[in-house]
């Protein structure tokens, strides 16, 4: 066993995005972890502590899990994830950040026109006022 969900109220956000990160970037499976991972998102409110980076590339391994449509596998997860932003100020978020999210959802064939339309507004917006980072 790797974690249990035990463990993870001691992880920060960045220790569970890294985690996640190397497994998705060395195109390494593994499901219970993801399984784990996934169900300590959807159970807790642990998504407000994370930083926009920290989201961004946990959703990013999500949708790179080597798995088939991880969207079906893990949709409790991206309906958090997307019900976090739409509820949530992405002030601060990087288009980069943004752009992540949103092919990570597309990848893994979640569809959340809620959450697009909110990153939307905010990337008009900021357009608007004199334009945002690219990266931090």
């Amino acid at each position: 066993r790797i974690v249990s969900m035990e463990n993870l109220e001691s992880f920060r956000p960045a220790n569970i995005t890294n985690i996640l990160w190397a497994f998705a970037e060395a195109r390494e499976s593994h499901p219970k972890l993801f399984e784990v991972m996934a169900e300590h998102v959807v159970s807790s409110d642990v998504l407000r502590t994370f930083e926009s980076k920290d989201l961004s590339n946990m959703v990013w391994a999500f949708a790179q899990t080597g798995e088939l449509n991880p969207g079906e596998k893990y949709p409790r997860f991206f309906q958090k994830v997307a019900e976090h932003i739409v509820g949530h100020s992405v002030k601060g978020y990087t288009r980069r950040e943004l752009s992540i999210i949103s092919v990570a959802f597309d990848k893994a064939g979640e569809k959340y026109p809620q959450m697009i339309k909110r990153m939307g507004d905010y990337l008009k917006g900021v357009n608007n006022i004199g334009g945002m980072p690219d990266y931090k």
